[in-house]
């Protein structure tokens, strides 16, 4: 039973260690806004080999920032029609 569990572990961690690391960001900010001033910079730093990038947009009014960061996320998802 332990060696059953031993190679379980093993096979997991090696998955784990394959798959790119996902990072949700939550924002209302996602547009021109001084937050954007931070968030372009992070969003084009992050290595696309080893991060998945989820973007949660609680913006009303998209412009061109808006634009710019969602073609840097992986998975982009519009909630502003949620509340």
């Amino acid at each position: 039973m332990a060696l059953e569990l031993a190679r379980e572990s093993e096979r997991i961690s090696t998955s784990m260690l394959q798959r790119r690391l996902r990072i949700g960001y939550v924002s209302p900010d996602f547009r021109r806004h001084s937050c954007a001033n931070f968030l372009r910079p992070l969003f084009a730093a992050h290595d696309a080999a080893q991060f998945e990038i989820f973007a949660y947009s609680d913006v009303t009014r998209e412009d061109e920032i808006t634009n710019e960061l969602r073609a840097s996320a992986a998975t982009w998802r519009s909630v502003a029609h949620l509340g």
